[in-house]
């Protein structure tokens, strides 16, 4: 039953990333044909200092965890996590960060 589990979830995500692989061509494409900029100033900008503030949380939030986990087994008696729990961690907390910054600064219109 788990095997199952596992075999359609692995096939539904190389669906997905096919299918948005596939819109992220057609996507680039058409706006190639178009005479509109892919990007101004102020997106590289706006970009940029989202990806910038998202990688320094991203560090400081992957330390915090490195600390907890250390601190948490050595001293607190906690169950140490595996690294494939932590990864996804890290690897959330820094899309979730970017996509918060770049909504942020995209808000602002003194940028």
């Amino acid at each position: 039953m788990s095997d199952l589990l596992v075999i359609s979830a692995l096939l539904g995500a190389a669906a997905i990333i096919i299918i948005l692989g596939i819109l992220l061509v057609w996507k680039i494409g058409r706006d190639r044909k178009s005479s509109l900029p892919v990007a101004d100033e102020r997106t590289r900008r706006v970009n940029g200092q989202a990806a910038l503030y998202a990688l320094i949380g991203g560090v400081y939030s992957t330390l915090g965890l490195v600390w907890v986990v250390f601190f948490g087994s050595m001293f607190l008696g906690l169950p140490e996590i595996g690294a494939m729990p932590a990864l996804i961690t890290s690897v959330l907390v820094y899309i979730v960060l970017y996509l918060a910054f770049r909504w942020y600064f995209n808000r602002k219109e003194d940028f």
